[in-house]
């Protein structure tokens, strides 16, 4: 009886531990350094709105389990996060944003790149850093449909097409018009407001986190302010 009446608290103490954690909504913590998950086969999606340079076929990958979102801000410097950063499964980066010798604030490795139709030309400066010592980073590249057309050979586009005769095999995707669009309706849905009537502006930050929705399972994110700064 005594056995009996052990399991049966055991078995109330697990439910009322499951119905806590459901109720408050508890998240799962960023894996800590050294965890990283090893590649694995898993099951490959298609993305709309990502457009291959140059054959303009979709994005192709499996999901990233854990991913790292690193901001380009200041907060970084003396943070001691690069471990950290390095340990998750996807790490993304926005822009030119150096990592060679801020290793131990900001990691070493670089999965993805969003980067700003304005910010391309600083980056084919640099091309043996991004472009040679990077090979297994992809770059998605987001700006105004005049600029980065495929269809009409926007000045952006162009620039993307010289660099891939050069670095045959870079992965490089341009955001879709049908993609910004829909960037700008989720503007709307959070914050009540017209981007074009508002005359406001997206950032590299915006789309990133658009990506990371997308492409990863469980997203942490580094170098950005709380959602309750500006309250």
């Amino acid at each position: 009886a005594r056995l009996f009446l052990t399991l049966v608290c055991a078995v109330v103490v697990a439910v009322l531990y499951i119905l806590l954690c459901y109720h408050v909504r508890v998240q799962p913590r960023c894996r800590p350094p050294g965890l990283r998950d090893s590649p694995t086969i898993s099951s490959i999606r298609s993305f709309q709105g990502y457009s291959r340079v140059p054959d303009g076929k979709p994005l192709e990958r499996a999901l990233c389990r854990h991913c790292a979102v690193v901001s380009s801000s200041g907060q970084m410097l003396g943070s001691q996060l690069g471990q950290a950063i390095d340990g998750q499964e996807c790490v993304l980066r926005m822009n030119h944003a150096p990592t060679t010798g801020y290793e131990q604030d900001v990691g070493a490795r670089s999965t993805i790149r969003v980067v700003s139709h304005t910010s391309v030309p600083l980056l084919l400066g640099n091309q043996p850093y991004f472009f040679q010592q990077s090979r297994e980073t992809l770059y998605f590249i987001w700006g105004p449909a005049k600029k980065m057309s495929r269809e009409k050979m926007g000045s952006t586009y162009q620039a993307l097409l010289k660099v891939m005769e050069k670095y045959p095999q870079l992965q490089i995707y341009t955001l879709t018009e049908e993609k910004m669009t829909y960037c700008d309706d989720v503007f709307q849905n959070e914050t009540g407001k017209n981007r074009m009537k508002s005359g406001s502006f997206l950032s590299t930050g915006w789309f990133t986190m658009i990506l990371a929705m997308e492409l990863c399972e469980q997203i942490c994110v580094f170098g950005m302010v709380s959602d309750s700064y500006c309250r």
